[in-house]
């Protein structure tokens, strides 16, 4: 009987031990004391507020833009071998997103409509990269918040298209800016 015991407690560890392992190398969360995506905020002038937008995940995500962005200093190779320029993280860019309320269902509260830009393309944020981009202060006032969209690159199909669903969104709330707000210098 204690053979029987020692040996189902030998197969359990070596087992515990190898699916801990494994689980450490498919991990998706690179920082694992931070989110795996998340917007930050960074300063704030009269007008605008700027966020930053982090990609802690081991893939590239794909992210809706309103402008055009070739030629940056580097490039993402997705897991499908194609291989786009990324977003460049030392400039301020021009997500896409939408307003909504972050309010009780009782509570009045009304979120400007932000109309999708037609002129807009796909934009990719690297692995462990970030970009800056900025909204008016009035869409971060108490009570709502800023959504980004953004899709995974195994998500994308073959044709270079992503399926909308499932929706994969960050948000920051204007209850998330900081007191002590900070003053933007230098962008």
């Amino acid at each position: 009987m204690r053979k029987l015991v020692v040996s189902i407690l030998f197969v359990s560890l070596t087992a515990f031990s190898q699916s801990g392992e494994n689980a450490g190398k498919l991990a998706p969360r690179v920082r694992a004391d931070r989110p795996m995506t998340f917007l930050d905020y960074v300063c704030q002038d009269k007008k605008m507020v700027y966020l930053r937008m982090y990609n802690n995940t081991i893939w590239a995500l794909a992210v809706k833009s309103d402008e055009l962005y070739y030629n940056t200093k580097h490039s993402v190779k997705l897991a499908n071998g194609k291989e786009f320029y990324a977003m460049p993280n030392d400039k301020v860019t021009s997500l896409q997103y939408r307003v909504d309320r972050f309010a009780s269902p009782w509570e009045k509260v009304n979120a400007p409509k932000i109309l999708p830009s037609d002129n807009g393309s796909m934009g990719w944020i690297a692995s462990q990269d970030s970009v800056l981009f900025s909204v008016p202060l009035e869409y971060l006032r108490d009570k709502l918040e800023i959504v980004v969209r953004f899709n995974y690159e195994w998500e994308m199909t073959e044709q270079g298209f992503f399926n909308s669903l499932p929706e994969h969104r960050v948000l920051f709330r204007g209850i998330d800016i900081p007191d002590s707000q900070r003053e933007c210098k230098g962008l």
